[in-house]
């Protein structure tokens, strides 16, 4: 990963520079001047332009500095008359920086989950920025302040999406993936591999399963010849192998004990615990001093009323720039919908936060007898009846226009509901929101909403995308859906919703969502 990081954020560095010096071309030394300098001898304002000052400001800022920055850096930047210039003059100092701050955040560890790495991206774009904005605190250089609030931000956002598309591609995201053996009969190969399906940083692939009581009889020296040959039968280093330990609820001793063979070859393993629902914000596992017993902690859930504003306020933002940008190919869209005389949007009750209805917005994808067909199609396949019943949804439903066909693939018919984002009656991220008032037709959203899970639901808006669209969802059952709206909402964070956002564009990419 260190030369996909270190590419992308070469990127953004010289992206936010070329953006800058952009932004000023073309402007007149008055408009462009960004400082001011009295002249000793007359009094007079001398206003300098933004090159010039830009030159004078580096200087005085590596001034400040160690010998070795003063060295290498000010030939470099009084030799240039851009910021780009500069920017490349210097980036191997910047290149070099970044690395030792994603170093010292533990980024380049084999073994870190996604959201923590995503939260540790982001917080080492933050130290970056502190620190650069540290060392031109004696100026008011406007090149220099736009450079500092772009360039971290934006060198964050692109290491994080150089990273999920490396691990997209489908020969290196094979390479990087988490191959596990494992142990025990807690969990299936496909239970594990559906759990943590691109939750970790890469996918999961169980490429060995071996009986707990298998192990019990080998040596430490048996396991490792047995995961070495693992590992060379898939064409794998043998650091890429790793072990999950799932017992059964009658194997926990024998667990306890495979646990020394492997501390002795040095062999570390993950080890699924008995938790299965408590997975949640605040789960905090304590190992009292001089104690054999470990305490699972849960903390009572945070209110994050700070996060929360934050998330309002980017979904209104977002949706604003959205709507904004995207109007000429809405139009065309809409005009698509209704050559067929129809009308363009379709709108349905659905519940949203706090359970409240509200009207929610889609581009129409069905002919406008579609009903009708529907309940015709039910009556008289049986299998359609079932599909519609796990799903609410049929694979190939003949209601759908050609159009219609092409948005649902791309999940375009999804757009206006940005209209709902900016009124405040759905998020970005968040549950998908379920059908009100209609229990004949949509049975699982009916039991949903009276069941105890729904509260969990209710905590959050509904959203456009969410942890069950970037799960398969295609793949999934409904009580899977409402498992992942009840995770959603017991581990929610900002950062959640940032790789779900990520997330969303491999998704459309790969066109798992329907």
């Amino acid at each position: 990963m260190f030369a996909v990081d270190q590419l992308a954020a070469a990127t953004g560095i010289l992206l936010s520079a070329l953006a800058i010096d952009s932004w000023f071309t073309g402007t007149s030394p008055e408009v462009g001047a960004v400082a001011g300098h009295g002249d000793p001898a007359s009094g007079a304002i001398v206003v300098a332009t933004a090159d010039q000052v830009r030159t004078t400001v580096l200087h005085d800022v590596a001034s400040t500095a160690s010998a070795p920055i003063n060295t290498v850096l000010i030939p470099a930047i009084e030799s240039s008359t851009s910021v780009l210039q500069a920017s490349i003059a210097d980036l191997p100092i910047l290149l070099a920086l970044f690395a030792a701050v994603m170093a010292y955040g533990s980024l380049y560890r084999p073994r870190s989950w996604e959201l923590d790495e995503v939260r540790s991206i982001a917080l080492a774009s933050a130290v970056l920025t502190a620190i650069t904005a540290v060392l031109v605190t004696r100026t008011a250089s406007a090149p220099i302040e736009l450079m500092l609030l772009m360039v971290w931000p934006l060198v964050a956002f692109m290491v994080i999406g150089g990273r999920m598309a490396v691990r997209a591609l489908p020969g290196i995201g094979w390479m990087m993936a988490r191959h596990v053996v494992l142990v025990g009969d807690g969990l299936t190969a496909e239970q594990l591999e559906n759990q943590m399906r691109s939750n970790r940083s890469g996918s999961v692939s169980v490429v060995a399963k071996r009986p707990l009581n298998e192990l019990l009889e080998w040596s430490p020296e048996e396991i490792r010849r047995d995961l070495d040959n693992v590992a060379d039968i898939h064409g794998l280093s043998k650091s890429q192998i790793e072990l999950v330990i799932a017992p059964a609820a009658r194997d926990w001793e024998s667990a306890r004990s495979v646990l020394g063979p492997l501390e002795a070859m040095r062999q570390s393993a993950e080890l699924v615990l008995p938790y299965d629902g408590l997975a949640r914000e605040g789960l905090d596992l304590c190992q009292p001093v001089g104690s054999d017993i470990v305490l699972a902690r849960v903390g009572a859930p945070r209110r994050h009323i700070v996060e929360r504003v934050i998330k309002h306020i980017f979904d209104f933002m977002a949706a604003s720039l959205l709507l904004a940008v995207l109007a000429v190919p809405l139009l065309i869209v809409a005009l698509m919908v209704r050559a067929d005389g129809g009308p363009a949007l379709f709108a349905q009750n659905r519940l949203g936060g706090n359970g409240k209805v509200f009207r929610l917005f889609k581009f129409r994808t069905m002919h406008v007898d579609a009903e009708r067909k529907l309940q015709e199609i039910l009556a008289s396949d049986p299998a359609a009846q079932a599909e519609w019943d796990t799903h609410q949804k049929l694979d190939n439903d003949p209601r759908i226009t050609w159009v219609g066909r092409f948005l649902r693939r791309t999940s375009l018919d999804e757009l206006p509901q940005l209209l709902n984002v900016l009124i405040g009656e759905m998020s970005l991220v968040g549950p998908r929101p379920i059908v009100a008032g209609d229990p004949e037709r949509y049975p699982s959203d009916a039991d949903y909403a009276q069941g105890r899970d729904f509260r969990y639901y209710t905590l959050f808006r509904p959203g456009i995308t969410g942890l069950w669209q970037v799960s398969g969802r295609n793949s999934t059952t409904y009580r899977e859906r409402v498992r992942l709206d009840r995770w959603y909402a017991m581990n929610w964070s900002i950062w959640l919703d940032f790789v779900i956002m990520f997330k969303t564009v491999k998704a459309l990419i790969d066109r798992t969502g329907r």
